[in-house]
């Protein structure tokens, strides 16, 4: 018993509607003889949970890690070759630092304007017991007027190999480091 040809044509034009969804990359089932897709069904397949989200505290120092909390003076520091910076350290807790791109950036308060040049590095933390840290960080200011008696935060982004990341901000007030440990302007 052999096909009639309007069987084969329907059977054919199947297959090609079938053969060209395929090509075109379309992960949706076929619809056929006017049904509907599975409810739910978005085509995309499964990305698995969110990676998860370390812990980052922001703190200042040269050598050792002391937090800065909200509110607090920071000193700004002057460089060797004519700038100044913001001595900026991190502590990152649930998360695995190693090569992981960290991003920082200085905002003034009053204006919203960007007053650190740019940093967004690939850099090794240093493991301890329960955290990972980087301190000596140097945040460069370009123009100490954009900084100096004024209020500023200081965000944080860290992103891992895995897609893990850390975010933080604080915000602080910013004098001559001279000043903070004299007292006197």
């Amino acid at each position: 018993m052999g096909l009639s040809t309007k069987n084969t044509r329907a059977h054919l034009t199947w297959l090609l509607a079938l053969g060209l969804a395929s090509a075109c990359g379309s992960t949706d089932a076929p619809i056929v003889d006017g049904g509907t897709p599975p409810e739910n069904d978005t085509g995309a397949p499964d990305a698995g949970p969110p990676p998860p989200m370390g812990v980052l505290e922001l703190g200042t120092g040269d050598a050792r890690f002391e937090p800065i909390t909200d509110g607090a003076v920071v000193g700004l520091s002057r460089g060797f070759q004519g700038l100044q910076h913001v001595p900026v350290a991190l502590r990152v807790r649930e998360m695995h630092t190693d090569r992981a791109i960290l991003e920082l950036t200085l905002t003034r308060d009053r204006d919203g304007m960007v007053v650190s040049d740019p940093l967004r590095v690939r850099i090794p933390f240093v493991a301890y017991d329960g955290y990972d840290e980087l301190t000596g960080i140097q945040l460069v200011t370009p123009d100490e007027d954009d900084v100096l008696s004024e209020t500023v935060t200081l965000s944080a982004h860290i992103e891992n190999r895995d897609g893990a990341t850390a975010m933080a901000d604080v915000g602080f007030s910013v004098v001559w480091e001279d000043e903070l440990l004299t007292g006197e302007p």
